[in-house]
């Protein structure tokens, strides 16, 4: 509806729209606009609207609005409001909007929430019928302002993602907090472990010691016989001396010599006397170490007998677990343990050590274990459905994409085909090709592959390999391609020449002019403010010069038989 009808004064008088006009615009010229409604027509619409109730049209737009019946006929004459359907959502659709379009005819229009439809009938040639589609503009004048339940649902929504992110937030912090905790107990369980391999190195150094101790006992009670041997000698020895002593007359001689001897054994007795008192000292060593190695033997006979109970135990568990667990599933798990029940026994019980050690710096390590064993299965359910829930997304991405894509292609292939018959028409060689990215379908593209030298090889259409002519050829040439499968009502090209050189510029019209002049193809526009001399003219072409511009005649004093007359003078004076 114009704006001249939202202001004009409607009267059902001619005379009363004549002194209207005369009073406001002659004596106090201010300009109005009145329409007298003398006849009333009772425009009605072509059909019943029920008819299109399926569609999702509920209405004609005259039945949505009250108002005088002389002011209803103003507006139903010149808007034609009785041929307006009026529908929602559902008429958007597109089989039910060509099924509209079939029902109403041309002309006709058809408004939804969101787009308005129009179907026309050309004034020209075989008046064919054409549809165009516009977006509903926002109103200006009798707006309903907010839509106050929209905006509450927008905001309800809003506090659920709000809430949605906080409760993310301190389920990420959670897990932040869980991750320190876990570090923080394995850098005790390193310093644990670092302080048993410590007691056991000084463990294998204490039984390294006993041992040097036994070495020591045996070697001094090898060292008692040979003592025992050299007391036995001695006292042969004072026998002679006896003797000696009895027959010193004759061996004074020997005097001097049996003096050294008696100091000689002297010194040796004091010697084994010394040797005695070290001997008891080492005795008394050696019973002590004997009553530790003793207390040492009770205590690896209680671990024999406790590591022999705890292997059977052992055993019969490994019996139990293979019956119970699917040891094919736990493959890796079970390659990676000891293969003798000693290395299996020490692994045992450093596993045991750490576990009580755990359990003794934090009473509540079983319940955390079981929490956060609760947390792993929650997370792993969570998982698997997210996972299902991928799956079946890719798999209805697929089976969309099965859909279009043979028809993308195919439809390629015909571009394909038109443009590499082109190309070879003037002597190089191009193609067309579908550029895909599985990833992301945004980056999908069609890629222009052309050679116009015989020594390149095909490179995509790009501004820093091809000149500005080439692009333009190329550019020129796709389109082309392009007619057959776009149909329209004409085409339009504007100065698409102005890069080509005249090899080029040449080649290009004549395609334009072979393609374009084809029986049953829409009119074809080619603008440019210049064409080359002698180029192909047929008979289904038309030349329109415009003469515009500073200088030049206005339309009114322009004539072509005086510009002719012009031309032919100036002919015969040269």
């Amino acid at each position: 509806m114009g704006s001249w009808m939202r202001t004009a004064f409607v009267t059902v008088d001619q005379a009363d729209a004549t002194v209207i006009q005369r009073e406001w615009n002659e004596r106090r010229d201010f300009k109005i606009n009145s329409s007298a409604v003398t006849n009333m027509l009772n425009e009605q619409p072509p059909f019943d609207v029920s008819k299109m109730a399926r569609y999702g049209v509920h209405a004609w737009l005259d039945q949505l609005y009250n108002a005088p019946d002389p002011v209803k006929e103003f507006i139903r004459v010149n808007s034609g409001t009785h041929l307006v359907a009026v529908g929602t959502d559902k008429a958007d659709m597109p089989e039910n909007v060509r099924a509209l379009q079939a029902l109403m005819g041309a002309p006709s229009r058809l408004i939804t929430p969101s787009s308005l439809y129009n179907v026309k009938r050309s004034s020209y040639g075989s008046r064919a019928i054409y549809s165009s589609i516009e977006p509903v503009k926002d109103s200006k004048l009798l707006s309903a302002g907010v839509d106050e339940t929209k905006k509450r649902e927008l905001e309800g929504e809003l506090g659920r993602l709000v809430t949605q992110r906080d409760g993310l937030t301190r389920r990420r912090n959670e897990l932040k907090e869980a991750e320190r905790q876990l570090l923080a107990l394995i850098n005790q369980l390193e310093k644990q472990k670092v302080e048993l391999h410590s007691q056991l190195t000084n463990r294998d150094s204490l039984e390294r010691r006993i041992a040097n101790k036994r070495n020591q006992v045996s070697d001094l009670e090898r060292e008692e016989d040979t003592q025992q041997e050299q007391v036995n000698m001695e006292r042969h020895l004072k026998k002679l001396n006896g003797k000696r002593l009895d027959n010193a007359k004759q061996l004074c001689e020997l005097l001097g010599s049996l003096t050294d001897d008696t100091l000689a054994l002297n010194l040796e007795m004091i010697k084994r006397e010394q040797a005695k008192v070290k001997l008891q000292q080492l005795k008394t060593q050696d019973q002590e170490f004997l009553g530790q190695l003793k207390q040492l033997d009770a205590v690896c006979q209680q671990a024999r007998a406790h590591y022999q109970t705890a292997r059977d135990k052992a055993k019969q568990l490994k019996l139990d677990a293979e019956q119970i667990a699917d040891k094919d599933t736990h493959r890796e798990l079970f390659d990676r343990l000891p293969d003798t029940l000693d290395e299996l026994d020490t692994l045992m019980h450093a596993a045991k050590a750490k576990a009580d050690l755990n359990y003794i710096n934090n009473p509540k390590v079983i319940e955390d274990y079981e929490a956060r064993k609760k947390q792993i299965d929650e997370l792993q359910q969570k998982l698997a459905a997210e996972a299902d829930q991928l799956e079946a997304q890719a798999a209805a991405i697929e089976a969309a994409k099965a859909d279009w894509l043979p028809r993308l292609e195919t439809l390629v292939e015909r571009i394909n085909a038109s443009f590499s018959r082109h190309f070879a028409r003037i002597g190089c060689q191009g193609e067309v090709a579908l550029a895909k990215d599985d990833s992301d379908f945004g980056n999908w593209a069609i890629d222009l592959r052309v050679k116009f030298r015989s020594a390149d090889s095909l490179h995509n259409l790009t501004a820093k390999l091809q000149s500005g002519g080439e692009r333009s050829v190329s550019t020129m040439l796709y389109l082309i391609s392009l007619q057959d499968l776009t149909p329209c009502p004409f085409r339009l090209v504007d100065e698409i020449n102005q890069a080509m050189d005249q090899k080029n510029e040449r080649m290009i019209f004549q395609v334009v002019a072979d393609t374009a002049c084809k029986p049953g193809l829409p009119q074809y526009f080619l603008i440019t403010p210049k064409l080359l001399p002698d180029l192909p003219f047929t008979e289904q072409m038309t030349i329109l010069n415009i003469n515009n511009g500073p200088g030049q005649l206005k339309h009114t004093e322009w004539g072509m038989s005086k510009w002719l007359d012009i031309l032919a003078n100036r002919r015969r004076e040269k």
